[in-house]
Formats: structure tokens, C-alpha cells, sequence
């Protein structure tokens, strides 16, 4: 495995730090998503996994930065648990897993083919989809306050509201915490 400062220099040769992402670069969104599952005191799997999430692209986010024919760079970098944690993340049908938490199970939405997963592995990709929705929506929220548009606050607030009701049970305390201490407070301020 990498060193911290080998692993930003890989994101960085992988062009993160030129691609736009929410209100800022991909590397920034990167960062401060390892920064929050490790603020949250999630394995040191998880987090390298929240750094790489989005590394081959995801159902939301097209712009690969590496393709998944180049797997093994990135399971050299961080670790066989944390890339595949990261490739599940890129690759998940995202309605389909919300829609079907009590299940262990995954739709690939490249392919439709359906993959099974334990439960730890459920719960760690819910806390890294957590980190990398109230990461980005922290930025975009408070822009909108900025901006005193209260509509599409409000909608950006029920999105995340119906996101961590649905993951309520599987996610940390610590991510439940974040989200109450920061993203209510945002909202209720506006009003």
C-alpha cells in the first residue's frame, strides 16, 4: 500500500485535481470524503475507499479517471478490501441498492448483472455513499443560502433527509451526528 503523499500523487496523475466536481475539483471532493469516514472512525479501508470512490467513474459521475481494465493500480495503491469497496461504489445501480437495503445484493449498472455482498460490505458502502453525499451537498448547500434560493435548498434538503432515513440503521452514529449537527442547521438558518 501507498503512502498518504503517494496516493495524493497518483490522484493527482490521474488528472483529479483538473476535473470539476460540486463546486470544486474531483481531488477536493476526494479528500474531504476520506477526511469525513475518518472523522467518523471507519476502518483505514474505508476511508482509502471514500478517497478512490469515484475513481472509474459512477452511474452519476461519468468522468473515468481510470479505467476498470487498470483495476490493479489502484488495488496496489490501497489495498485488495479498499479498491473493491471503491469499485462496488463506481459501478452500483444506485436506485436499485436504496431500493433494496435489506437485501445483500447488488445490480451493476454497467452490465445488469447482479453481485452479492455481506452485510459489513453493505454497511461500509453506505457510509461512503453518506460521506459523498454530505460532502458535496455541505458546498452546494451553502451556496444556495448564499444565493437565498430557498426552493432548491429545500430540495437539496429533502434528497438528503430521504437518503439517511433510508441508510438510517446502517450507518454510523457519527455519520447520523454529522448529518443532524451540520445539514439541519444549514437548513433551519435559511428559514
Amino acid at each position: 500500500m501507498y503512502s498518504e503523499s503517494r496516493l495524493l500523487a497518483l490522484l493527482i496523475d490521474l488528472n483529479t485535481n483538473s476535473l470539476s466536481h460540486s463546486h470544486g475539483t474531483l481531488i477536493d471532493h476526494l479528500q474531504q470524503t476520506y477526511k469525513l469516514l475518518k472523522q467518523w472512525e471507519n476502518p483505514h479501508y474505508v476511508c482509502l475507499a471514500g478517497l478512490f470512490h469515484s475513481i472509474y467513474g459512477t452511474q452519476i459521475y461519468k468522468k473515468q479517471t481510470l479505467g476498470l481494465e487498470k483495476r490493479d493500480i489502484i488495488k496496489n495503491a490501497i489495498g485488495i478490501e479498499a479498491e473493491y469497496l471503491a469499485y462496488l461504489f463506481c459501478i452500483m445501480d444506485r436506485g436499485y441498492f436504496y431500493n433494496n437495503l435489506t437485501s445483500n445484493k447488488l445490480r451493476n449498472s454497467q452490465d445488469g448483472s447482479y453481485i452479492l455482498i455481506s452485510e459489513e460490505t453493505k454497511r461500509n458502502l453506505c457510509e461512503v455513499l453518506v460521506a459523498n453525499e454530505l460532502e458535496q451537498q455541505k458546498r452546494k448547500m451553502k451556496k444556495l443560502q448564499l444565493d437565498n434560493n430557498l426552493l432548491r435548498l429545500s430540495l437539496r434538503m429533502r434528497k438528503l433527509n430521504t437518503i439517511i432515513s433510508l441508510v438510517e440503521s446502517l450507518i454510523s452514529t457519527q455519520a447520523n451526528k454529522y448529518f443532524t449537527d451540520n445539514f439541519e442547521k444549514i437548513y433551519s438558518n435559511s428559514l
